[in-house]
């Protein structure tokens, strides 16, 4: 090997191993070679023709939370073929996912686009070497999403050598000496051939840097995910199946989700808005039948019934910034309903169908059906309890409002006794204190998430069983880092 290709394959090799070891992507490193640890949850019989459940991410968004600046800077110290190299490093890049069409599965790459810039002294006997090298380099792993777990491809990448010399002298330091002309005449002829070489072998030390730091997250993350699933199975839904996919721009998830007693979807999805950066499609049966496994035959205090819809609420209002603290507004639950004139109450929902659904009309209504009530001793019928809203569209807002006031009704159809009538009054006292608007607020996406900024909810739609529910971002996409490599 000349002396110009020493040289250059030392820095490139230098410049790669300090970006490859800062770790780029973490604490969410893509992974390689598919590895799943656990079997997947057992196979059901195939599910009806359409999900009930549909979420749809853009890619901006995933770039708005994983993409991140990949810096470096470190001594270099190396040894290749008799020459001592010594210097330091800097390389500047930036981490970008890119999805790329896949029907059966959700393929993502993870891509490092950057250069890395190191300043060298090569002692090749009988000269010394001062030089720069310039390393532009694109790493590709991709990642593979399927209902069986996560796996990868080996690492594709491209590099570019550009090798600069700045000074070339004798070990006395003299740079016009026979030795120093002789030496920088080779270099300079040399000089495209070698840079070929220090591209090709800069790529190889990339991609093998890159598998290795990604192995280990692999198994993590499929472990993670295998979990997830086992959970969904363990907590008596019933996955039918579970689909990722992705667009050019979009990554798609599609789950067949409920349980044996659950009526099936008979409508075709709503389709997507494809300038959205979130979108939900949600059936009425996964929350129907998520009821019906939650409360049916159960019985509920008053206090307990306001605490869980208090909670509902603070999750809203935590996405929304809110400071709302759902344990402490329950404490003032006793002495609201003592200022209504409220007493205790206990509620035994209905063997079937507790709380039913619908999403119809650009609006949707709730009925609880409750079997049977107890208060100060006294048992009381069953009835049901109907609350019906629309959703109404402003300017940068989407709110709930209710139609009418709260319908009470007996649960057999008939019965306008004193024990209906009285418990249809405190029912009516109860419910009457639902907020007549109720305003979805903007959603701030909590831990590391909050990086892709403040969501706004654009688009809201209920029809055929369905509801249809799509965010925006409130801020532009990041600004992705463009290849240099042709």
């Amino acid at each position: 090997m000349s002396l110009l290709r020493v040289l250059v394959v030392a820095c490139a090799w230098t410049c790669i191993a300090a970006q490859a070891g800062s770790n780029p992507a973490q604490p969410k490193k893509p992974a390689p070679t598919k590895a799943p640890t656990k079997t997947p949850p057992a196979k059901i019989p195939p599910a009806p023709a359409h999900p009930n459940l549909l979420v749809d991410v853009s890619q901006e968004l995933i770039n708005a939370v994983m993409s991140r600046p990949v810096d470096d800077r470190r001594k270099v110290r190396d040894f290749v073929r008799g020459s001592e190299v010594y210097g330091h490093s800097v390389s500047h890049g930036l981490l970008t996912i890119e999805l790329a069409p896949s029907s059966d599965k959700a393929a993502l790459d993870f891509v490092v686009r950057g250069q890395a810039l190191s300043n060298t002294i090569s002692l090749y006997d009988p000269v010394k070497i001062y030089s720069s090298t310039v390393v532009h380099y694109e790493v590709r792993k991709r990642i593979f999403v399927e209902a069986c777990g996560l796996s990868g491809l080996y690492p594709t990448g491209k590099a570019k050598a550009h090798a600069h010399l700045n000074k070339m002298t004798d070990f006395q330091d003299e740079d016009d000496s026979v030795i120093a002309k002789t030496a920088k005449e080779d270099f300079l002829m040399e000089l495209d051939e070698t840079n070929r070489f220090a591209s090709r072998r800069a790529t190889w030390k990339q991609n093998m840097e890159y598998e290795r730091d990604f192995a280990p997250e692999l198994v993590k993350a499929n472990r993670t995910f295998l979990d997830g699933l086992t959970q969904i199975q363990k907590s008596g839904f019933d996955l039918d199946r579970l689909m990722f996919g992705t667009t050019c721009k979009h990554l798609g998830v599609r789950a067949w989700l409920g349980t044996p007693s659950q009526k099936r979807p008979v409508s075709t999805p709503p389709v997507s808005d494809p300038s959205a950066d979130f979108t939900l499609r949600l059936h009425e049966n996964v929350i129907n039948d998520t009821a019906q496994k939650m409360l049916a035959r159960k019985s509920y205090t008053l206090e307990e019934i306001l605490q869980g819809g208090i909670d509902v609420y603070g999750i809203f209002a935590a996405a929304g910034n809110a400071k709302f603290d759902p344990k402490a507004a329950g404490q003032f639950i006793p002495s609201l309903l003592k200022l209504y004139g409220i007493g205790p109450l206990t509620v035994t929902f209905a063997a079937d169908r507790p709380v039913a659904v619908v999403f119809a009309d650009q609006g949707l209504v709730v009925t609880i059906r409750g079997a049977r009530f107890t208060a100060a001793g006294l048992e009381y019928p069953g009835m049901n309890i109907i609350l019906s809203y629309r959703f109404e569209k402003g300017k940068n807002t989407v709110t709930l409002v209710r139609n009418s006031a709260v319908q009470i009704v007996p649960a057999d159809g008939t019965g306008t006794g004193e024990k209906e009538n009285a418990i249809r009054a405190r029912l009516e006292k109860i419910f009457n204190l639902a907020p007549d608007r109720i305003t979805i607020p903007t959603a701030n996406l909590p831990g590391e998430l909050a990086k892709a900024g403040p969501l706004v909810l654009t688009h809201a739609e209920t029809r055929d069983g369905w509801l249809h529910l799509a965010w925006k971002r409130a801020v532009p996409g990041p600004m992705l880092l463009q290849s240099r490599l042709k």
